[in-house]
């Protein structure tokens, strides 16, 4: 044993470890031979007596970590200062409130939000998420002196739309970066790639705000980000504008997590060989319309997770190879344009909560699905799939969501669909159904939404549906069901927002006057017998939309009608009815949200009430409106329709009417007792497509500022008292289709176009009952382009849509049909729809004089030509037999000779 040497010449104030202390207690137990000096055997003595103090000093609590800075923490102080603090139930001050209220030697490390390095004390991390702060952030800003900051998260605050500034760029250490949903905007600085260290970064914007104050990521900044910052783990960028190409360089982001690219403006090719980056677990690049390309063959063994590119150009098949992505849970991919039928491989993915397929053009036989118990969202709608069983989808007890609306189910709703104990919304409309409502429907108590619109279920609707006590949306719009349905049941849906009952053959009971309904948004009653306004609308006034259409509602709108829903109320419409007044005859609308006003085909009378100024679409024709146009009218900055004919209105049309609105497109005051000249200044209608003035007295020239209107399709100024030439400066208009100025005092020849290209579009004009001269225009037969087609293979009605640009949810709107009337085998035959095939040339009971010329017979697609009643000589041209779309011909009362090459009578053809 070799003995052990010890030579203490001094004390150190600092404890000995432990195991040396028990080391030395173990040698003079006599089982070591200790050799010491003699100036230390004292002291070693005085050591070992105090061991006990030792051991007691190793058991105490280690020392405290090191103060931050106070550089550091004045630098915290000033950038609290910089903002104003504006609570909300939003928002979180606690953290950011005892900020500065320590002594001045107060530790910032221990202040809410602040994270500091335990040996050096410097701030490492700072969380101010949902802070409560507002203001601009300042390039100055002593944010950027805290150098060491690895960490900083400042989401969800108001930074007042200013820029993020490039001074971000001297936090070098940064690995941590979230400024998302903070309200910046502006360019986003090109240095933020120079974090090269940076691990995740959001800087996603709200969506709603990034349209006034959109975040731009320029082309050369969103690829140098994708360059530099190779060690990205989470890049977020979510509805900033960036409107380039996805670098192909992103591929080369091997440790990337999860890319948030939604509504950024991305167009060309996702790069395929994002799907073979090795660690991506979530891919969402939603609602970009111009981003392109396909699924590749997906790789075994991929960690992704969640893929979600809705709103997307992206099309083609969806591989078989999608069934190896075992490990995803979410898979969107709707509005795109994928086609194909659905590979029977996903029923391997087994962990899938969401698959939402909707709205592509999928076709054949879905697969059964039954494997994908987990499932709790299949949507599968609108797209081009054969009838199949879906008996296995009462298999998928957890889910909550099922939309199959337009798949062609041919059946009655399917009774495996009763084992969905879970489900909250149903939706099966256009899927023609069959058979009655069945009564297991009622055994679903989650049901929130039921959507059968547009099928054809008949029978009555069971007063079992008042056990659905959790609904909100119920739409049995448009089907055959009959009966009486008591208000009753309705009232025990106390949750109830959204009722759709239109269009079916129900009788709503109504009268009982202690019946109330929940609060509404939307109320869809057309064409359910109600012989009167229901008295539970009273209570209503939370209404956004309402019909009441073609019921037989007769006698004076009730007072109180007026009143009901004023703040919310934005669609009403009661007309096809027999209303005849308002009961209390206001000068104007109340309703201060109103943008859709529909009353036509009622029996109103009296003045035309004032719309609010938030009016797009005005419609009152078909009453007995009498008096003026109100010259208030003239202020309805964002009118898009107004449609007062077919009443007994007069005087002369206010001045403004060409220039009420730039959004204004349908303009209709068909037959009335209007006088004076056409109001002459249309410059301001950008947007103008159908003018109908016809059917008044009204006298003058044409407007001729309407060759302005370059989105005109429509123009009837027939039967009034016009004195005008042929306006020819009309024939620059891109898209006129109709041109009609019959019965007026038109004169003078028809002249020749001033170019090829006069009047591209034109298929039905009528110029008849007038006192043109000259000889017919030959040589507008040989232009007139749109009345050489004959293919009929495209049918569709001149029409346009009345849906405003926002709307509430689950509201319905139809469109705006043109229509004229015209001669047609001899009769004046009125068409409430004009299908855009339809061509017609009525030049009769003109002065026109001189042969026809064979010129006429390039115009193929013609279905009726009139040029009776003129004085036209010669020979009836052969090419008239090469109209082969011709069903009317009427060449009576000329001095024509010869015969139709067909065998028809020349007087007059049917």
């Amino acid at each position: 044993m070799f003995p052990i040497y010890v030579n203490i010449e001094r004390i150190h104030l600092c404890p000995f470890p432990l195991e040396v202390l028990k080391s030395f207690q173990f040698a003079l137990s006599g089982e070591e031979d200790i050799h010491m000096a003699p100036s230390s055997k004292c002291l070693f003595v005085l050591l070992l007596s105090l061991s006990p103090l030792v051991v007691m000093a190793n058991s105490s609590p280690p020392s405290q970590h090191p103060l931050c800075t106070d550089h550091e923490r004045l630098a915290l102080l000033q950038f609290k200062q910089s903002f104003a603090i504006e609570t909300s139930e939003f928002c979180d001050f606690s953290r950011i409130k005892s900020w500065g209220l320590e002594e001045e030697s107060g530790d910032c490390c221990s202040w809410g939000g602040v994270h500091c390095n335990e040996d050096t004390g410097h701030v490492v991390g700072l969380d101010l998420s949902y802070g409560c702060l507002h203001g601009s952030l300042s390039p100055n800003s002593t944010l950027f002196s805290l150098v060491h900051l690895q960490e900083l998260n400042l989401a969800k605050n108001h930074f007042n739309f200013s820029e993020i500034p490039s001074s971000l760029a001297r936090l070098t250490k940064l690995k941590y970066l979230n400024f998302s949903k903070s309200f910046f905007s502006g360019k986003i600085p090109q240095e933020i790639s120079m974090l090269s260290d940076l691990r995740s970064l959001d800087l996603s914007v709200d969506n709603i705000s990034s349209v006034e104050h959109p975040s731009e990521l320029t082309d050369p900044a969103f690829r140098s980000l994708i360059q530099n910052l190779s060690r990205l783990e989470e890049l977020h960028l979510g509805w900033l504008t960036i409107n380039s190409a996805i670098p192909d360089t992103i591929a080369n982001l091997s440790s990337l997590r999860s890319l948030l690219l939604t509504d950024c403006g991305l167009r060309g090719d996702l790069p395929e060989r994002i799907f073979h980056l090795p660690n991506l677990q979530s891919l969402d690049a939603r609602y970009n319309q111009d981003l392109t390309g396909h699924f590749p063959e997906f790789p075994s063994g991929s960690p992704l997770q969640s893929l979600r590119l809705t709103g997307t150009s992206l099309s083609g098949q969806l591989p078989s190879s999608i069934g190896s992505l075992n490990l995803l849970g979410k898979l969107s991919i709707k509005d795109c344009h994928f086609s194909g039928s659905i590979p029977s491989s996903i029923s391997n993915l087994t962990l899938l909560v969401v698959l939402d397929l909707s709205n592509n053009t999928l076709s054949g036989r879905i697969p059964s699905l039954e494997n994908l118990t987990k499932l709790t969202y299949l949507t599968l709608d609108t797209n081009n799939f054969t009838t199949g069983s879906f008996q296995w989808i009462g298999r998928l007890s957890k889910l909550t969501t099922l939309d199959l609306s337009a798949i062609a189910l041919n059946s009655e709703i399917p009774s495996s669909f009763a084992n969905l104990s879970q489900i909250s919304y149903l939706g099966l409309g256009f899927c023609h159904l069959r058979g009655h409502i069945p009564p297991w429907l009622m055994n679903l108590t989650h049901l929130t939404g039921l959507q059968l619109l547009y099928n054809d279920l008949e029978g009555l609707i069971p007063t079992s549906l008042s056990r659905l006590v959790n609904l909100r949306y119920l739409n049995l719009y448009s089907n055959m069901l009959n009966g009486t349905l008591s208000l009753d049941t309705l009232a025990c849906l106390k949750q109830l927002s959204i009722l759709h009952l239109s269009g079916n053959h129900i009788m709503l009971l109504h009268n009982s006057a202690n019946t109330t309904l929940g609060k509404l948004t939307v109320l869809g009653l057309s064409k359910c017998n109600l012989n009167g306004i229901p008295n539970f609308l009273r209570s209503q006034d939370e209404l956004e939309w309402m019909d009441l259409s073609y019921n037989g509602i007769s006698g004076p709108v009730p007072r109180w009608f007026l009143s009901i829903s004023r703040g919310t109320l934005q669609y009403l419409n009661i007309s096809h009815n027999r209303l005849t007044e308002f009961e209390q005859q206001p000068k104007s609308f109340a309703w201060t949200r109103l943008h859709t006003i529909d009353l036509r085909f009622n029996m109103f009378r009296g003045p035309v009430l004032i719309p609010p100024a938030s009016s797009l679409y005005f419609l009152l024709s078909n009453n007995k409106f009498t008096g003026k146009v109100p010259p208030m009218i003239c202020n309805l900055y964002s009118l898009v329709a107004l449609d007062l004919s077919y009443n007994r209105l007069s005087g002369m049309l206010p001045t403004c009417l060409g220039n009420i609105s730039a959004s204004l497109s349908i303009l209709n005051l068909r037959s009335n007792n209007f006088q004076g000249p056409i109001p002459q200044n249309w410059t301001n209608a950008r947007s103008l497509k159908m003018v109908d003035l016809s059917q008044n007295r009204l006298e003058g020239q044409v407007p001729r500022s309407l060759a302005s209107c370059e989105m005109l399709e429509f123009l009837d100024l027939g039967d009034n008292l016009v004195n005008d030439t042929f306006p020819s400066w009309l024939g620059t208009s891109p898209r006129l289709s109709i041109l009609i100025l019959r019965s007026n005092a038109f004169h003078g020849p028809i002249g020749k176009p001033k170019t090829k290209s006069d009047f591209p579009k034109l298929r039905i004009i009528d110029l008849s009952h007038n006192q043109f001269t000259g000889g017919l225009p030959s040589e507008y037969f040989q232009h007139w382009e749109a009345m050489k087609l004959s293919d009929k293979k495209l049918l569709a009605y001149m029409e346009q849509s009345l849906m405003p640009t926002t709307v509430p949810i689950y509201t319905y709107y139809g469109d705006y049909d043109y229509s004229l009337s015209i001669n047609n085998k001899g009769i004046q035959m009125v068409y409430m729809k004009i299908l855009d095939v339809l061509t017609a040339v009525d030049l009769s009971t003109n002065q026109f004089e001189g042969e026809i010329p064979e010129t006429i017979g390039n115009l193929i697609g013609l279905h009726a030509l009139n040029l009776s009643h003129n004085v036209l000589t010669g020979r009836i041209p052969s090419s008239l037999g090469n109209i082969e779309a011709l069903e009317s011909l009427d060449l009576s009362q000329n001095k024509l000779t010869g015969t139709y090459t067909k065998g028809r009578a020349i007087r007059y053809v049917p």
